[in-house]
């Protein structure tokens, strides 16, 4: 073997696609948690979670430079994103910061409020009681 067939067979190895690097690397890293985690018995399965996750870890790493093009080049060009952006409300969540704002803050608002008046009514705790 050349040097050129070693090259082509690790950029195949370890340079892969997005959606393959994700089918990988998820599900490995969740091993790995598990096997670090729970009290694994079987040995096996511990060396197994290592293996897939030293390889997760590798082919995350060289497939962060296609992360980076995609994103330098305009995520608003990908066509998920495009068709995200012509549903209106989206699309002014995303171009308003007012909106975004609003939206943050009101469920906490409709969420906080009973509890505060609750609570300053006496029910809930003396702090706040006249």
């Amino acid at each position: 073997m050349n040097s050129q067939n070693i090259k082509r067979i690790l950029k195949k190895l370890f340079c892969l696609p997005l959606i393959p690097t994700l089918l990988i690397s998820v599900p490995s890293y969740a091993l790995v948690i598990y096997a670090l985690a729970a009290e694994v018995v079987n040995p096996a399965v511990s060396y197994a979670a290592y293996f897939l996750s030293a390889y997760a870890f590798i082919i995350t790493i060289t497939g962060i430079t296609g992360i980076v093009r995609f994103v330098g080049q305009g995520i608003d060009k990908h066509p998920l994103v495009r068709k995200a952006m012509g549903i209106p409300v989206v699309s002014r969540y995303f171009k308003e910061d007012m909106f975004r704002a609003e939206t943050a803050l009101y469920p906490g608002f409709i969420i906080n409020h009973p509890a505060v008046y609750e609570c300053c009514a006496g029910r809930h705790c003396d702090s706040c009681s006249p």
